[in-house]
């Protein structure tokens, strides 16, 4: 169990910082290695498919439409998360995955 920060307290505030940051960095080297793997990207290339990122969120309904938004986002914070590990990962992916029209 971790113990509480304290956000008035400098040094509490400077040690969650080092910790999110080597754990991001941890996450970042991690996701680098699983991208060597085609199985994975193909996993990977899916999964930002399914988030609709290059798709329009406008629905008439405005549940719906932050629904979309919101999956959308999450697909965005992988990419971001692909780009950190891999930059050339996305296009990588794009030409082995893309589906023929």
């Amino acid at each position: 169990m971790t113990t509480p920060t304290d956000a008035g307290n400098i040094d509490d505030v400077k040690k969650a910082k080092q910790l999110t940051s080597l754990t991001e960095k941890g996450d970042v080297a991690e996701l680098r290695d699983l991208l060597r793997g085609k199985a994975f990207r193909r996993f990977f290339w899916n999964l930002l498919s399914d988030c609709g990122i290059y798709n329009t969120v406008m629905r008439e309904d405005p549940y719906q439409m932050a629904f979309a938004e919101g999956t959308r986002n999450v697909g965005l914070k992988l990419i971001n998360k692909l780009d950190q590990a891999n930059p050339d990962a996305m296009i990588q992916m794009h030409t082995e995955f893309k589906r023929k029209a």
